[in-house]
């Protein structure tokens, strides 16, 4: 995910797809209806990785030495999570529903995907998500309502959103994705939010760049940094993408990429420095470099950035077993509340707590 700044962005939600007619689920039944257009069935079990072209299942995502993610997967499909900031998440069946937990040293935060709605690959074509914040002084809730729609080759196209929150705010926004070769090369999200009788509108842009040539992709989604590629963000926890709910990943690992935020002061330019692979195919390991720009100035060019990958294959585990496996696997976890994407509602909210924390310490 991006850098933490509640206002910095809004991350937004594309689209997954459709591979082909009749993969089954993890409980290996016929898939039904669904389509490329509609809202599918409802799902009620989790899709096998191979659905979304995932050839190696990822169990550990590294980022410069620290743990960004750690995977635990049952009978090929992904079972449960837990990320960089000590979030958990975990699968349930009949019906598929995600539940997320976040807890700091202030704050609770939970996250729940329900009412999901597949295609027959498995991929969400439809799904609310309920979240609250909790705090020593208030709760904060958040209601979305999600639909998505999918390319023939099982890319994220189109994904729109509304949403409301306990304050009285709302909001609606949609994010188009544009493929070539296999390869996402833009992103556009616009967004409307409502808050205290104000109307704001927020546009963000991705754009990527390829050499089809360098850089196959067998199945991961990091790039640079704590960053994925942008099938997905915002509306859904990154580690859906992992778990093979949102649609097949690039063909290519970019050789750029470029960010404008809102009114362009602020944005970011990535370069692929080298792409690493183990014997097997799978990727090792990432480097990156990058240029922020903020304000209309450039900075210096940052180089050393990595992310890496393990892949245990014997990694076939419960929830239960996973903390162990995570604690033990790598030295550090990064520390410090991460806020997720959230409406602008609680955005104002946390920017305006964090002032008067700061003003009374």
């Amino acid at each position: 995910m991006r850098r933490t700044d509640f206002l910095k962005k809004h991350f937004w939600i594309m689209a997954a797809g459709l591979l082909v007619a009749g993969l089954s689920s993890c409980s290996n039944e016929d898939e039904e209806g669904g389509g490329l257009a509609g809202y599918g069935k409802t799902a009620n079990e989790m899709p096998p990785m191979a659905n979304a072209g995932i050839e190696f299942p990822v169990t550990t995502v590294y980022n410069n030495s620290r743990v960004a993610d750690a995977f635990s997967y049952k009978n090929g499909c992904m079972n449960s999570a837990f990320d960089y900031n000590q979030e958990t998440i975990k699968f349930y069946s009949n019906p598929l529903t995600v539940k997320k937990v976040i807890h700091t040293s202030y704050s609770t935060e939970t996250e729940e995907y329900k009412n999901i709605r597949v295609n027959s690959a498995g991929f969400i074509t439809s799904c609310n998500n309920d979240y609250s914040y909790i705090d020593e002084e208030e709760t904060f809730t958040e209601h979305w309502d999600i639909t998505i729609a999918y390319d023939n080759e099982g890319h994220m196209v189109l994904e729109k959103y509304k949403y409301t929150d306990s304050d009285g705010g709302s909001g609606n926004g949609t994010v188009a994705y544009t493929w070539e070769e296999g390869n996402l090369i833009k992103l556009s999200s616009t967004e409307i939010w409502n808050y205290d009788g104000e109307e704001e509108t927020w546009r963000y842009e991705e754009e990527y760049t390829y050499d089809e040539t360098l850089y196959p992709n067998p199945g991961v989604y990091h790039f640079y940094d704590y960053q994925t590629i942008g099938i997905g963000r915002g509306s859904f926890a990154q580690e859906l993408l992992y778990a093979g709910l949102l649609g097949k990943p690039t063909k290519n690992i970019p050789i750029s990429y470029k960010e404008s935020q809102y009114d362009d002061r602020d944005y970011y330019n990535y370069t692929t420095e080298s792409v690493n692979y183990n014997d097997d195919g799978s990727i090792s390991d990432i480097r990156s470099g990058y240029v922020r720009t903020y304000s209309g100035s450039s900075g210096n060019y940052v180089s050393g950035n990595y992310v890496a990958f393990d892949y245990d294959t014997d990694w076939d585990n419960d929830y239960d077993q996973l903390l162990p496996n995570y604690n033990r696997q790598k030295k550090s976890i990064a520390s410090g509340s991460r806020p997720g994407r959230r409406g602008i509602g609680l955005r104002k909210k946390v920017m305006e707590r964090n002032a008067q924390r700061n003003n009374t310490h």
